[in-house]
This record gives C-alpha cells, sequence and structure tokens, in this order.
C-alpha cells in the first residue's frame, strides 16, 4: 500500500489480525487495504479480526462500505471482524447520514474489541480462580488473588504493546507508565514484571514475520522502560524520606 506503515498496519496477534488504520485512505488505498486484509486472514488462517479506525476523524461512505465488505468476506473465510475506536463526532455523523457498519459489531477501544473476540474468556478464568481461593481456604486466596493481578496485567500489558507497535505515541507511553504504577501498588514486584514483559514479547514475537523483528524488539524495550518508569521513581521517593 502507499505510505506503508504510515497510512496502515496489520499485525498477527496468535489467531487474530490487527488492522490499525492510522490516516485518511482514498479509494484506491482502501481496495489495497481490503485486498491485503483479505489475503492475511487467508494466509495465517485467521479466526478474528479488529481493524482500529481510532485515527479517523472521518469515515464517508466508500470507506464504511468498504468496512462491511472486508467484514463479509472474512466471515467467509471463517473469521470474526469487530470494528472499534470510531470517534463520537465521526459516529454521530454517520448515523446522521443514514451510514453504518450493518450487522459488524463495534467496541470502544482495541481492548474491548479483543474481548469481544475472545467471548470474556478471562473473566471466566478471573471467577473461576476466585471461586477456587474461597473453597481451598485463606492462603489458596491469597495465592489465587496475586495470580488474578498477574493474568489481569498480563492481558492488558499485551494490549498496551500491541497499541505501541504500529505508532510510538505518548498516549500509549503514559498508559504504559500507568500500568507500572499498578503494578507497583498491587504489590506485583520488579521480577514478576520483567517476567510478564518477557513473555508478553516472545508471544508478539512468536506472531510476528521476521523482517518485523527489530522493530517489535525495540518498541517492546521503549515501553518496558515507561512501565518501569513507575518502580524507579517508588525506589527514588523512598531513598528521599
Amino acid at each position: 500500500m502507499n505510505g506503508g506503515p504510515a497510512l496502515v498496519s496489520i499485525m498477527r496477534q496468535g489467531q487474530t489480525l490487527i488492522a490499525s488504520v492510522h490516516a485518511a485512505l482514498d479509494d484506491s488505498q482502501l481496495a489495497r487495504f481490503e485486498h491485503d486484509l483479505i489475503e492475511q486472514i487467508g494466509r495465517h488462517r485467521s479466526r478474528g479480526v479488529v481493524i482500529d479506525v481510532a485515527a479517523l476523524d472521518v469515515i464517508d461512505s466508500f470507506a464504511a462500505h468498504t468496512l462491511r465488505r472486508v467484514a463479509d468476506m472474512a466471515r467467509l473465510h471463517g473469521a470474526r471482524t469487530v470494528i472499534v475506536g470510531i470517534q463520537p463526532e465521526v459516529a454521530f455523523t454517520m448515523v446522521r447520514l443514514g451510514m453504518g457498519t450493518g450487522d459488524v459489531p463495534t467496541a470502544l477501544d482495541l481492548e474491548e474489541g479483543l474481548a469481544m473476540l475472545t467471548g470474556g474468556l478471562s473473566g471466566v478464568t478471573r471467577g473461576a480462580h476466585r471461586r477456587a481461593g474461597l473453597r481451598a481456604g485463606r492462603r489458596e486466596a491469597h495465592v489465587s488473588e496475586a495470580r488474578t493481578v498477574l493474568d489481569d496485567l498480563t492481558q492488558d500489558y499485551r494490549t498496551t504493546l500491541l497499541r505501541f507497535l504500529p505508532r510510538r505515541d505518548e498516549v500509549v507511553r503514559e498508559a504504559a507508565y500507568a500500568l507500572g504504577r499498578r503494578a507497583v501498588v498491587t504489590g506485583v514486584n520488579l521480577l514478576d514484571m520483567c517476567r510478564l514483559h518477557h513473555e508478553v514479547f516472545l508471544e508478539v514475537l512468536r506472531d510476528t514475520e521476521p523482517d518485523a523483528h527489530l522493530a517489535v524488539a525495540e518498541s517492546a524495550s521503549e515501553l518496558l522502560l515507561e512501565a518501569l518508569a513507575a518502580y524507579d521513581m517508588t525506589h527514588r521517593g523512598a531513598l528521599d524520606r
């Protein structure tokens, strides 16, 4: 596609493709985006597709039609599609003009879209952990709660990394720092945080084309530094007291 990563990026996360549109596309670019996405769905035998349009301040009728058609073709390949990140002003305009996404589900952001595709499995798992902890007693409950904290943090860290890879913007950097702060407050130690990062990084790397490994490694390192900055600030504060 003309303009490459500056316009669109398509990443694979397990059996899910995450397609992020970073700028308005003309008709020929939309057609190329459609072709490339469908081609990757078939090549990777994907079962889910998230199309992130959060960067767009306009979605015209042709773009809306293209998104619906992509979802239809993805369905024929056995993949479910979720469109995420439609801005409130854009949604208002689409409704006013009688446009829509048809029967293609939408979500507020990437995290919610991924959760829709997984069918809320993580919530069921967390509930099972809590019930098991109550049955096993206070010690087991404490272990289960700690595991749940790590599971939740891992899921959110994975989502943040996937958001950071296409565009290394400040909003996602701030989200990484906030995750670090959350880890500190909930008692996740520095070694566990580094182990969590390593597991997520390897998982993403396995689902990335070899020629993109260096870029993913650089982005992952930047994100880890943002998260660990919270530990550094806490350490400095303790020394100052």
